[in-house]
């Protein structure tokens, strides 16, 4: 997925940037670490600490839950927050 970004600076300098991945995309894996990281950032302001904590164990075993857990866990956390 190739973004080009390119800038003009006041002074008339243009920088400008090609990338070809990022960080999480599947030619670059993000770690378990620094997902769990981003979605305690993300989720902070929609969750507290005992939903988010119970979403990521969830996760971290899906091969071995029902998905209705998943669902549930974060349907709760929708629910509160609108």
């Amino acid at each position: 997925m190739p973004c080009h970004i390119q800038i003009t600076l006041k002074d008339g300098r243009e920088l400008s940037i090609e990338k070809q991945d990022y960080e999480g995309f599947y030619t670059r894996p993000m770690s378990w670490e620094k997902a769990v990281a981003k979605f305690e950032r993300l989720a902070a302001l929609f969750t507290d600490a005992t939903q988010r904590a119970a979403i990521v164990e969830t996760v971290a075993h899906l091969e071995t839950k029902e998905v209705e857990q998943l669902t549930e866990l974060l349907g709760a956390s929708f629910t509160r927050t609108h």
